[in-house]
Order: structure tokens, then sequence, then C-alpha cells
């Protein structure tokens, strides 16, 4: 099946990785548009020291970010199975051709500096941990712009994600009310029954990142739960009065607290992806990449997380079909 993520989830090959071993291909840097937002926002949810680099605060001062070299790399966000690499790579051979489509000839004039540069540091460490030889490049010195085990187990203290559901059984979820859920070729399915129901996890969860895969048959009305029954749900709808759809956090008995208002963020025939960081009382959303926004909204320190799924008239023949759910739990 076709899975989609947020990025933000997955601990995936750092999407700007310039020193890949083996090359996807090189292509033109895009061409910058003054007036467009850039943002890295979903590169740093998984790439974790992506951020404090100065060779990405010096591009995105300027108003590049991954995407001008790497390109949108959609399925690469998507992909919480770590399979898909970005849509452009680029091998040791290629970095300097890369740069110098921005930064014209940059050793052009400057061999004797860079020589000299070469011969003073030879077999030394720089900064970033890499030790200058002959064969260094422009990102051994700028930047360590990948990511690999041993700079991620130092930067971070953060778990990696696990599977909240193990693929074979429910072992680990407890039911409420009358939905009927089920596990078929490894994925959830549920029904809503008369009058709906939920499906929440035993394990209370305070902070965390969360990554649910899911496909919904309309018309529906379901959700996630975040912190339990009492806390707020990242609705899986199109609501009217106000207009809201899939990604719009609610309140129940309370309203809606954050809208999502792109329907086009949605795909009603296939896989979806909602990505949703829990920290203290904000929750923030990302439905399919596209950031939806953040709210604060919770309440209760710990609780469990959930599937929702209303029944009733107009929703007899809803069912929602989870393939996937991947936690990451945060340190405070």
């Amino acid at each position: 099946m076709k899975r989609h993520l947020h990025p933000a989830l997955a601990t995936v090959a750092l999407a700007a990785c310039f020193l890949c071993t083996q090359t996807a291909g090189a292509a033109e840097p895009q061409q910058h548009d003054d007036e467009k937002k850039v943002d890295n926002g979903m590169c740093y949810v998984c790439h974790l020291t992506l951020e404090h680099e100065a060779i990405t605060k010096i591009h995105l001062k300027e108003g590049y970010g991954c995407t001008e070299c790497h390109g949108p790399s959609t399925e690469h966000m998507h992909d919480e199975m770590q399979m898909t690499t970005p849509d452009f790579l680029y091998g040791r051979r290629e970095v300097e051709a890369l740069c110098s489509k921005c930064h014209k000839d940059p050793h052009k004039g400057k061999q004797d500096k860079k020589r000299a540069f070469i011969e003073r540091w030879q077999g030394k460490p720089r900064t970033n941990g890499r030790a200058v030889s002959e064969k260094s490049i422009c990102t051994d010195c700028h930047g360590t712009h990948n990511i690999d085990k041993g700079l991620k187990a130092e930067s971070k203290t953060e778990p990696e994600f696990t599977a909240a559901f193990n693929g074979k059984d429910l072992t680990g979820w407890k039911t409420a009310g009358q939905a009927q859920w089920k596990v078929r070729l490894g994925r959830i399915v549920g029904t809503p029954g008369a009058t709906g129901g939920d499906l929440f996890s035993e394990e209370q969860l305070d902070d965390y990142l969360m990554a649910v895969t899911f496909r919904a048959d309309w018309p529906i009305r379901a959700g996630i739960w975040l912190r339990g029954p009492k806390g707020p749900r990242v609705e899986i709808f199109e609501h009217d009065k106000p207009t809201a759809y899939t990604g719009t956090v609610g309140l129940p008995g309370k309203g809606l607290a954050l809208l999502n208002l792109r329907k086009d963020l949605f795909d009603p025939g296939g896989w979806n992806t909602l990505s949703i960081e829990v920290r203290g009382p904000h929750a923030t959303v990302w439905l399919n990449g596209e950031k939806i926004g953040a709210v604060a909204c919770l309440t209760a320190e710990k609780g469990p997380i959930g599937v929702h799924l209303e029944g009733g008239p107009g929703y007899e023949n809803a069912q929602l079909t989870v393939g996937e759910i991947q936690i990451q739990k945060l340190t405070k």
C-alpha cells in the first residue's frame, strides 16, 4: 500500500545528505522565488540536528531551503518505512559542481589558498569531527549535512519510533462502545456499529510524536484521541458550520479548537497520514506532510492514545482502516 508520513516522523536518511555514497541523480538547484516562504520544519522533525547547522541557517537566511537542492521529496517525507529516498541525492564527486551552481566557481583563482588550507589542516579534525584530506570537498568543512548513528546518539536523547500496533492482534489495546475492531492483513479495521465506539491503548502517554497511517470509507466521522477520551481529538471528517476538514482538532462537548480549511490535503481514495506532536498542553498537527497548526488545548498530563468511530444515521457503511501507528516518546 502507499504510505504517507510526516514528516515528522521516521528516522530516515538525511534529505540533505551530500555525502551519500550512492547517487540518485543530480539536478539543477530550483530557481529561487523571493516571494515564497521557505520552511524546513518538516525536515527538522526527523533530521534532528539539521536545524542547528550553520550551513542550514546561512542558506535559510538567504531564502534557500532543503527542497532547493533535493526537490519536494514528498514520497520521502511520507514513507514511514524508511525506504524512499529524497528526489535528488548527490555523491561526493557531484558536490562541488552542485555548490558552483550558486557559488560560482568557489575555488577559481583560489587554488593556492585552498592548497595552503589543506596543508595546514591535513589529518586534523574540523569542528564537525571530520579530518581534512587531499580529497576533502565543500561539505567536509562547511557543515556536517548528514546524519549518521553516532551523530544522532550524541545530539539527541529521544528514543526511536516504535509501533503501537503490532500488526497481528489488538494486544495492548482495549475497546469501548459498540464499534467493532478487527485485524485483517496486518491492519486494524473498524466499523462503527449502531452507536460507534473507541479503541484505546492500555499505555498512558504524556509527551510524544505520533504518526497514524489510515484509509477512510466515506461518509465517516472518526478521529484520533490525544491523552484519553476527555482530551482533544484530531478529526477525520468533513464538517459544516464552521467549514472544517480532516486534521481539525476538536474538543468533544466544547467545539473545534483548530480548523483545517484545506480540503485538498486529504486523499479520499487512498492512504493518508496524520502526524501529531503532543507536548505539554500543546498539540501540533500535520496532514500528509502539510502543517495544519498548533493549539494549546490539552488539560490532562497523561492519557492513552485512541481511535474513534461514530455511529448512527449516515455512518452505517463507514469503515476506518489503520495501517500503522508509530510513537516516539519525548523527554520533558
